[in-house]
Parts: C-alpha cells; structure tokens; sequence
C-alpha cells in the first residue's frame, strides 16, 4: 500500500503540473518541434 500511495500521489502531482502548463507542452516533442520551427520563420518572416 505505501509504495502504491506513492505512485498515485505522484501520478496526481503529475497530472496537476501537466495541467498547469500551456496547451503546446501537451504536443508531442516532434510535433512541438515542428509548430516551434513554424512559428519561429512566421515570427522572422
């Protein structure tokens, strides 16, 4: 039970920061990679 408890308090903590962060942190890291490109040449353009 305490090793459970662990695990779910931090699946909780987790889930709160994830929810606490801005939308594009939710794409994947490839995907992320790539609006990030997109918007960078939309900003120097």
């Amino acid at each position: 039970p305490g090793v459970d408890s662990v695990t779910l308090g931090d699946s909780d903590a987790i889930a709160r920061a994830v929810l606490t962060l801005p939308p594009v942190a939710h794409i994947p890291h490839a995907l992320r990679h790539e609006v990030t490109d997109a918007e960078l040449t939309g900003v120097i353009v």
